[in-house]
């Protein structure tokens, strides 16, 4: 979602049954680095249907704690192999 355009963007919007949003986030050019450094003040003055807020804050916090989930699991993963004894021949 980071490195998503634009377009990618309004895609996902649509996806997303979102979109009514998607002229906004064009005209703002809201890239995905952009959508994931939304807070709330922006998205208010972005989004005006409190519903629509709503529903976009969700996704977004879902992305990040999904992502953030995946990479606190490969830390944890990695932290916990054994350490496996040397075979000698």
């Amino acid at each position: 979602m980071e490195s998503w355009s634009v377009d990618q963007v309004c895609n996902w919007l649509r996806q997303s049954n979102l979109g009514e949003l998607v002229p906004k986030f064009r005209e703002e050019e809201v890239s995905g680095a952009a959508l994931l450094a939304l807070n709330d003040r922006m998205v208010q003055q972005l989004v005006k249907k409190i519903g629509h807020q709503a529903v976009l804050m969700d996704l977004i916090n879902k992305y990040k704690q999904q992502k953030h989930g995946i990479q606190s699991f490969a830390y944890v993963c990695e932290a916990d192999l054994p350490t496996l004894p040397e075979i000698s021949g």
